[in-house]
């Protein structure tokens, strides 16, 4: 049985959000990050499971708030820990009348396995003012983890 569970934390003048996936009686959180502004706007995303040898493996998935460069919208996505056999999943979105999209293009969204940091990328020129974030997703099996990045508005 999956538990889940949203903890929503206040960390100087921004809000980190939490969102912890547990898989099988093992319990994992997610600490807030601290340091520079946009490394304290960040959402974290985490799964834990319980290996064969009885030793907790702890991935964490860091989602980045989004953040115009040029006419680039841009979010910082990594992972820490153990993230080896784990599926990830993170991506940009936007906010529209009917509610949040994905963005396409080659840099918009990225799935992987283990521990990388990149950067996510989406040429926002001529799009208007929206709501941007980042949204992740941590999968072991069949217990999934989400989450999305605090929202920034900004015109492109």
């Amino acid at each position: 049985m999956r538990k889940m569970s949203k903890k929503v934390t206040g960390v100087a003048a921004s809000t980190v959000m939490c969102l912890t996936a547990i898989a099988g009686a093992t319990g994992a959180a997610a600490a807030p990050g601290g340091g520079s502004e946009r490394a304290a706007q960040e959402s974290r995303v985490a799964t834990q499971a319980s290996s064969a040898v009885g030793a907790k493996a702890l991935c964490t998935l860091k989602l980045g708030k989004p953040y115009k460069k040029n006419s680039t919208t841009t979010a910082k996505v990594s992972t820490v820990n153990n993230c080896s056999g784990y599926q990830l999943k993170a991506g940009l979105q936007y906010h529209r009348w009917y509610g949040w999209s994905g963005l396409n293009g080659k840099w918009a969204h990225k799935s992987w396995s283990g521990n990388k940091s990149f950067y996510l990328g989406w040429n926002c020129k001529g799009e208007g003012n929206h709501n941007y974030r980042t949204y992740g997703i941590v999968k072991l099996g069949k217990q999934i983890g989400r989450g999305n990045s605090p929202h920034k508005r900004f015109t492109c």
